[in-house]
């Protein structure tokens, strides 16, 4: 084996060892990326389930607060705005 092919082989080597560490910390990368993307889906899908829940409430909040005033002042505390179809009419509550 001459002097030139001993370098060559040794570098070559250098340049596997190298490319095979970076894929190892690649990987790790993309693995812990991929589990905030999880996490992140999760909570959007959850918000969305929640939505649904929360604009009932508020159209019930809405409903009671014709005759309890304290209703009243917790939509306009988190500002809540609901539009209620109550006997044909239009009606807004803030």
């Amino acid at each position: 084996m001459t002097r030139l092919q001993f370098r060559v082989l040794n570098v070559t080597g250098a340049i596997l060892i190298l490319s095979l560490v970076g894929h190892f910390l690649l990987s790790a990368w993309n693995a812990r990326l991929g589990s905030q993307l999880r996490n992140t889906q999760t909570y959007i899908n959850n918000s969305s389930q929640v939505a649904a829940v929360l604009d009932q409430l508020a159209k019930r909040i809405a409903l009671g607060s014709e005759t309890e005033p304290r209703l009243r002042d917790l939509l306009i505390k988190y500002g809540l705005t609901v539009t209620l179809d109550v006997q044909g009419k239009k009606k807004s509550y803030p």
